[in-house]
């Protein structure tokens, strides 16, 4: 059985949104179900919080972001938790991937596993890394099923 998914980005939907990378979150999560691509409403998760508070993550999911010089990368495993204030992104799970990471001169360097240089955040006044990203919405036209028997 193989699976076809057929999506197009739409030209007109870049968001610029904000995403804070941090240290002491465990997945990436966001709460814009418009962004995700390949959308597994089978992996719910329950999230909890350094004050014991508790919201659900509804799915897991991959986010597509446009650098500043054109090209596009994937987020991949970002959780869907509709009840975030703000989008992150977990160095572990970059870690997991191969990312490494240097803070220089209250910059936060992240390199990718091929050690080239993927993304450099200054530290801002309130001690966070926060990084505006160009993310793309997408749109599903088809999806299908195919059984080879």
């Amino acid at each position: 059985m193989n699976k076809v998914l057929i999506v197009m980005e739409n030209p007109n939907s870049n968001f610029n949104d904000c995403w804070y990378i941090d240290l002491g979150c465990s997945n990436h999560m966001t709460r814009h179900r418009e962004w995700l691509v390949n959308f597994n409403d089978n992996k719910k998760s329950i999230i909890r919080f350094a004050d014991n508070m508790v919201i659900q993550a509804k799915g897991t999911s991959n986010v597509m972001v446009r650098r500043t010089y054109g090209s596009e990368v994937v987020i991949s495993d970002v959780l869907y938790v509709p009840k975030m204030k703000s989008n992150l992104i977990g160095m572990g799970q970059l870690l997991e991937r191969g990312f490494s990471m240097k803070i220089i001169d209250n910059s936060l360097e992240t390199y990718d596993s091929r050690k080239k240089l993927a993304i450099t955040v200054p530290l801002t006044s309130n001690r966070t890394f926060k990084v505006n990203l160009n993310t793309i919405k997408t749109q599903c036209f088809s999806a299908a099923v195919l059984d080879e028997s």
